[in-house]
Parts: C-alpha cells; structure tokens; sequence
C-alpha cells in the first residue's frame, strides 16, 4: 500500500501555526464526549492565535474532538493552547480512537498560564477520531490551534473471489463471493447491469440477492470491493440466467380407481392420466401421506389393517415440476376374519433319542404356521387313572402343554425327549390373522437307549512310537480311552480317532499296548470295551508263515541228531538179525545140535526150570504194576465217586498208611499181554543159563498187601 503525505512540516503565515494539516479549516465538535455532537467551531482550526474554543471544566463541555470520514493513520499533532486559570491539574490529553469507539492512544500535555505550541510524532494507524480533553474539575482550558498531520491512502483493494450465483429461480437469484484479505477492505459495492442495487459491509455474509427478475433472461453482475479510505478495486462480474417460468398447471386425475380388500389388508389399483409430463402419484390413507408410486406402477398394497374396518384412500398425480392434482377418493371396507381348518394325519416316529412328528397342512388362503406343543406324561396313582387326569411337567397353558415350536413346513423332530418315557404333543394350525385351530393329538414313548457299540476298530503304532485308535462307529457321544486299566483320555466320537503319545503307552505281558476303548452316548449310557488283540497284531506272538519258517530251520539242526539216534537203534538189531540166518544155514551149526541132542533131558530140565524162573519173574513185575496202577486208579475213583472226601484216612501215629488197591481192571490188562506174548515166536535160549533168582520182598510203602 502506497501512502502520500498530503502535508509536510511547512510553517505557516504566523510562527504558531500550520498550514496544509489535516483540520485545517474543518469544522470541530465541541461537547461532553465524543458522542457529544455539541456545537460546531472552527477557531482552533482558522490559524488565528487571538481566536480559541474554550474547553470547560471536566463534566461539562470539555471535549475538542473530530470525526475522519475513513481510517486514518496519524503521525504526529501540533497543539498551541493556555491555562485560563492556575489549578492543581495544569494539562490536557490529545486522544485517538478507532471505527468502534475504543481510544487506541493517549497523549498527556502540560500548559501554563500563557500561550504554548506543542509538536509531538505520534504514529498511529486505523485512526477514526481526535479529540482534545480538558481533565481538570476546577479550571477551563482555551485551544488557539489544534491539527494532526495523516497519509493518505491512494491504493484500491483486491477484488473480490469466488463469485457465483444460487438459488436461481425464474424471477430471483443469488451471489456469493470470499472478501479479499486488505486489512482496508470496507465493504463491497454491488451493481446489477452496470446500475449499483446495495453493498454489503466487510463485517456481514458476503451474499446478496436479487428478486423481482424476468424469467428466462441473463443478468451481468458486477462486485467493487471499496476499503475504508474510499479506494475502489476494478469489480469481479458473473453472468446469472433466471430459470423458464415453471408449469403450475397439475396433471388429471387417475381414474377406475379400485380397492379389493381382504381381511387385513387393501389392494389398490387404477388408470394413470395422459398427461405428457405426469410422473408420480402419492397414495394417503385416512388423510395420511403413505408412499410414492412411480408412474411405471398402476397399485398399492396396504398391510396389517384392522378387520371389518372402513379405510378412505386418495390417489393423486404429480408432474415433473411437482404439481399435484386434487387426487381420486375411494372408502374400502375390510373383510371378516376367515377361520381354517385343522392339520391332518398327525403321526409320530420315536426313537429312544427324538421324537419325529408329521403331518399334512391345510390347504386354506389364509394359513400361515403350525404351533407345535407337548407335554411329558408321568406315572399316575390308582385315582388318577380310574378318574382320568394324568401329570404333565413344564406346563404353560391350560390343557398342559408346553410351547416347542413354530413352522410352516411338515414334519419337526423333538431332540429333547428322554429315552423311556411318555409323551404326548399336540399340532395347532394358524392363520395370518392370529386364530388358531383347535389341533391334533398324538402320544409317543421312547424306548430305552441301546448302549453304543465300537465299530471298524484299528489299533497302530506310527514312526514316532505314538499309539493310534480309529473308528467309523460311534459318531455320536464321546469315547473313553484307558490306558494300564485307567482312564486316560475322553473325545468326541465323532473325530474317530485318538492318540497315545508314546511315553503315556503302557504294554500287557505279551508286550502289546495296554489300550482299551469305550464308547458313551450323549445321555451317558456306557457301551461294552473294544481291546486290541492280546498278542499286539493277531492271536498269537507269531504268524503261519514264521512258524513254518521256524520249523524248518530247526529241522537242518535236528535231523542229523534223529539219523544218528535211528542207527544207535537199528544197526545192533540188524547185525543179529544177519548173524543168526547164517548160523542156521552152515554145516557147524547142524553139529553143534547133534552135540546138544545127548542132552536133551538135561536141555529140558533146563528149560523147565528157566521157564519157571521167567515165570516168576514175570509174575513178580506184574504185581509191582499192579500195586503202582491200582494206587492211581483207587485215587482217580475216589475223587469221582466221593469228592471233596480225603483220598486217604489219616494215618495212625508211628505207622505207614496202607495203600487200597483194586488189582481187578490191570490185572485183566496184563493177562491180556502175556497171551500175546505166548503167542509170539520165543527167543532162542542163552547159551549160558541164569540161576532163579530168590523173589524178593516188595518194599514197603508200596502198596504190597
């Protein structure tokens, strides 16, 4: 902002005084305040010394001031003016207000009894007023001259942005703009075609408005922003065009307006009009706006009215600049509530778990879901069942039953039943309108719960030495896992498998894992173990193909042993066999029996006595057998015919028991043998002949008699 000094220090024609500031010749306010217009003088402006304003004592006329017409910077004042008489306040104050009143600089200057001039800078910017103030109660001051010296402004502000119109209409419009940011700015000049319509002060919304326009025309708008020294900037202009005088003519009216009511609700339907610009139509009811149909749309359906009641409805068109028609009437009353019929076939289907019911729905209009409702029936006393009345649990109607579900469909299942138990249901029917049927009844009773079973069991060890059991059955309840007998770990049975970490493993005496597996139902009901196999993968420790593996590497050990046992045995026996035909058939043979035929008689006795003495030994081992035998058999009876009984008496003291011995089944036996052996070819005698040998006694303890 450029200022120009519109006055210099230049002295005037008397050594006083200026001439060139800015009061001189202004007239000045002499009054109480400087909202005192008071009187108007000139003599402290005139640049005369004998002429003055006289500034009364304090609370009277004691205000010297002057008015700028915009804001001004001050920089200094010249004051020449006197005391009229010696008080204790001997000074004057020279004061700078701004646009709202507000005193923005104080200046205090001693005087005397005599005439005195005062120069003094005092810079200032945004100066609205001066004034000189007497301050002193007792004593009046006279002002011979009194001028301040200002810049002038000569810059005009920045113009004003942002501008553009709203709100246009066919006779009306208007503009906005941003003020610009000159600290001067003052206000903004508004001009309509080049003619100015009004301002609009810095202070207020920067909007104004124009009204009373044609319709249909372009108007240049023109803003001049002015600041407080009366610069003018160049002026930011728009061109605004008011709109095309709108249709205010309605479209007709719909016709064939009709309403089909029903016992809750209304269906309205009708004709739209041919007007070129109809648009919509608005639908009331009872004098209500309800909603907007489009014009696309010829009814309206109106809901969840009362029954037998009289609704007034009114249909209007609307255009495209919004007229709206007087609209069609029509009263419609709704109808009474229908009543529907029951379900039928009610059936039920019980397991020990649920309860599936069954049936089929009414084939009315107005159906709209079944209520399902139950009660549990439990054991009833002899007067209750001579008189009728059972007990029912959880009841919340009057009849006993209680609420279990709502649906539209066929058929629902009870999951909360118990097995062993008693039930009875009931399946009402109801209509939209709330009515329900009077219903069906059927009673069921659950069995009692299988106890589950464990089915597709699999029992592995993976790589990691960890124990896995699976199973495809049960997928229901929970399955218990032990471990060494006890319990280790509970799963759902429906994740079908479980795992025993390695170091939980614990083994049976085969060296198998130790595992058992039980299965629960939901209710808690137990089924029967699962065990893996004894041996760990089968029945035995050993499968059919390492037996025979076995087998036969131990007969490459054991058959040279059993060859050499067989020719231990046989070859003696062969050698004799051989030996002896060749005797029988040589010539030394035949007389060595000629030689033996001389003793013949001696040969017999012999042999008598030899077969006597084979005879009784013979008889001798018989009877030891038989003594053996027949304690074995006399204790096997013994337990058969008596047992429990002691098999032998108690024995006396000092003395051996004696045996009982039933000789009669071995010695049958025995006889049996030494016919057949009678029979057989004898031996051909030793050459060397054996003396009988004395019997000896049987020992004792052995069951001798």
């Amino acid at each position: 902002m450029v200022f120009v000094f519109t006055v210099g220090m230049l002295p005037v024609t008397k050594s006083f005084a200026y001439t060139g500031g800015s009061l001189e010749g202004k007239t000045l306010r002499l009054g109480t305040s400087i909202t005192d217009n008071g009187i108007g003088t000139n003599n402290s402006t005139d640049g005369n010394e004998t002429t003055g304003a006289t500034l009364e004592k304090n609370g009277l006329k004691d205000t010297l001031w002057y008015e700028f017409t915009s804001l001004t910077e001050v920089f200094s004042f010249r004051l020449r003016a006197k005391l009229d008489t010696t008080a204790a306040n001997n000074a004057v104050y020279v004061l700078y207000f701004d646009q709202n009143g507000v005193e923005i600089h104080r200046q205090l200057v001693q005087l005397s009894t005599a005439a005195t001039t005062t120069d003094i800078d005092t810079p200032k910017n945004g100066v609205k007023k001066v004034a000189v103030l007497n301050p002193s109660p007792d004593a009046s001051r006279t002002i011979y001259e009194f001028d301040v010296f200002t810049n002038t402004d000569t810059t005009p502000p920045m113009n004003v942005s942002n501008l553009n119109s709203s709100n246009v209409t066919d006779t009306s419009f208007s503009v906005n703009w941003i003020k610009p940011n000159d600290l001067d700015y003052d206000k903004a000049e508004i001009y309509l075609d080049g003619v100015l319509k009004g301002s609009v002060a810095a202070t207020n919304i920067q909007n104004y408005s124009f009204s009373g326009l044609l319709s249909d025309k372009s108007f240049i708008v023109k803003v001049v922003s002015v600041d407080r020294t009366g610069n003018k900037s160049s002026g930011s202009t728009v061109t605004v065009k008011t709109n095309v005088k709108p249709d205010v003519t309605a479209p007709g009216n719909v016709t064939d307006l009709i309403g089909t009511p029903t016992y809750n609700a209304v269906s309205l339907s009708w004709t739209n009009p041919p007007d070129q610009d109809f648009a919509r139509v608005k639908v009331y009811e009872n004098g209500v706006y309800k909603r907007t149909v489009t014009k696309d749309n010829t009814t309206a359906l109106f809901e969840n009215l009362e029954p037998e009641t009289v609704y007034a409805f009114k249909v209007t068109s609307i255009d495209n600049t919004g007229n709206e028609s007087t609209g069609a009437t029509i009263e419609v009353k709704t109808l009474k509530i229908p009543e529907i019929s029951d379900i039928k076939d009610l059936k039920a289907e019980a397991k020990f778990d649920r309860v599936k019911l069954s049936w089929e729905l009414p084939q009315d209009q107005y159906f709209h879901h079944v209520n399902i409702y139950r009660k549990e029936i439990e054991d009833q006393s002899f007067f209750e069942d001579m008189f009728g009345s059972s007990s029912v649990s959880a009841a919340t109607t009057e009849d006993g039953y209680t609420p279990m579900f709502e649906t539209n469909g066929t058929y629902w299942t009870d999951l909360t039943v118990k097995s062993d138990a008693d039930y009875k249901y009931k399946v009402t029917a109801e209509n939209t309108a709330g009515y329900e049927t009077q219903g069906l009844e059927v009673e069921a009773s659950t069995p009692q719960e299988t106890p589950p079973k464990m089915e597709d069991v699999e029992y592995k060890e993976n790589e990691n030495g960890d124990y896995v059991v699976t199973w495809k059955n049960p997928i229901t309840g929970k399955v218990k896992i032990f471990v060494g007998g006890n319990e280790y770990l509970t799963v759902p049975a429906a994740q079908g498998t479980a795992t025993i970490p390695k170091a939980d493993l614990k083994y049976n005496s085969y060296g198998a894992p130790d595992v058992t597996v039980k299965p629960v139902s939901d209710s808690g009901l137990e089924g029967e173990e699962e065990t893996p196999p004894k041996f760990g993968n089968g029945d035995t420790p050993f499968s059919v193909g390492e037996l025979l593996q076995t087998g036969n590497g131990l007969l490459w050990y054991v058959s040279p042993l059993l060859l050499l046992a067989l020719a231990f045995l046989l070859v003696p026996k062969l050698r004799g066999l051989i030996t002896q035909n060749i005797k029988k058939d040589s010539p030394r043979s035949e007389k060595a029996l000629e030689r033996r035929t001389g003793r013949s008689e001696e040969r017999e006795l012999r042999t008598e006595n030899k077969e006597q003495q084979h005879e009784k030994i013979e008889r001798d081992h018989i009877e030891r057998q038989d003594r053996h035998v027949g304690r074995e058999f006399n204790g096997k009876v013994e337990k058969i015919e008596a047992p429990g009984r002691p098999i032998r008496e108690e024995n006396r003291v000092g003395e051996k028991p004696t045996p009982i011995i039933e000789r009669r089944a071995t010695k049958e036996r025995h006889l049996r043998v030494r016919e057949a052996r009678q029979k057989r070819e004898p031996r051909e005698p030793s050459r060397r002949v054996r003396e009988a040998r004395t019997p000896r006694e049987p020992r004792k303890g052995r069951g001798a008699s």
